[in-house]
């Protein structure tokens, strides 16, 4: 088990999914039909407040400004609605504690001191949480907090305040049932792989400067080498690039234009939205970073 499940819901991009085709230096595409009258957007965005991920593409900003519906993964404002919903699906069921997912006490005592030291008060609850939710947290406090916000939130709050429709192309249910589809034993093994490579903090580092680079080919190699499975592909990324793809069809098709703002992850590769966009006849270019 690996770390490139983690990384690709808590951060960006799956494992496993390289197109067979150089995939172009860009994290925004414009999307055009012969039967829409005007261009929407798409764009890979980032869960992360480190502020380089805030200046990758000058552009970004630009279509933001004058597209009049931001279409996020959720609405980041009703899911934040739902945080009690949450935080009894991030709890084990029927009185689990993280002890009864493993079988050697030295892997149970190594990611307890882990949680321990960097979750610090927080970590106190850690023996009732899914191991899944447990790493998400652990990258989360490596990160740089530069910004208040995450990129694809502060994306939200900006369109909200130019007066733009905000809503989402999941529900929070959705995203929920995903990770509740991976067995906590496999959980617990991600964890586990997470503690042994020191949180993959290096790893993070050269994610966020190749995102940051726009360099959406190099991010995708480095994904490729940490390994997945099939299942967590299958449900944190496949699945879910399908319904995005129809859904995001039907809300084009109705109008107004808009920016898409998704994972990273969820774009390139055979069964990423940009091949299933094409699949379903529209146009999908590179936009040109533009850099004050």
């Amino acid at each position: 088990m690996r770390i490139a499940p983690i990384l690709a819901s808590c951060l960006m991009l799956p494992s496993g999914m390289l197109p067979a085709q150089r995939t172009e230096h860009a994290l925004l595409w414009r999307i055009t039909s012969p039967d829409l009258p005007a261009s929407s957007y798409l764009y890979g965005t980032v869960h992360s407040r480190d502020g380089r991920v805030f200046h990758a593409n000058d552009s970004l900003w630009q279509v933001a400004a004058r597209m009049p519906r931001l279409i996020g993964e959720l609405d980041n404002d009703e899911a934040r609605g739902g945080a009690m919903g949450m935080m009894k699906n991030m709890t084990m069921p029927d009185g689990r504690k993280l002890k009864d997912l493993y079988d050697d006490p030295k892997d149970l005592a190594r990611v307890e001191a882990v949680l321990k030291e960097e979750l610090g008060p927080a970590g106190m609850m850690a023996d009732r949480l899914k191991p899944f939710w447990l790493m998400a947290m652990l990258i989360e406090e490596q990160m740089p907090k530069d910004s208040s916000a995450v990129l694809d939130d502060m994306l939200q709050q900006r369109a909200r305040r130019a007066g733009h429709t905000v809503a989402g192309l999941e529900t929070l249910q959705e995203q929920l049932d995903a990770v509740e589809a991976i067995p906590l034993k496999d959980q617990a093994g991600m964890l586990l792989d997470l503690v042994k490579h020191d949180l993959y903090s290096k790893d993070l580092e050269k994610l966020v400067k190749a995102y940051a680079s726009q360099d959406l080919g190099r991010v995708l190699r480095m994904m490729e080498r940490t390994g997945s499975t099939d299942l967590v592909d299958e449900q944190l990324i496949v699945q879910r690039n399908i319904r995005m793809a129809t859904r995001m069809d039907s809300l084009m098709q109705q109008g107004p234009p808009s920016l898409f703002a998704v994972g990273a992850g969820h774009l390139p590769g055979d069964r990423g939205l940009l091949k299933l966009l094409q699949e379903r006849g529209y146009s999908v270019l590179p936009v040109a970073p533009s850099r004050r």
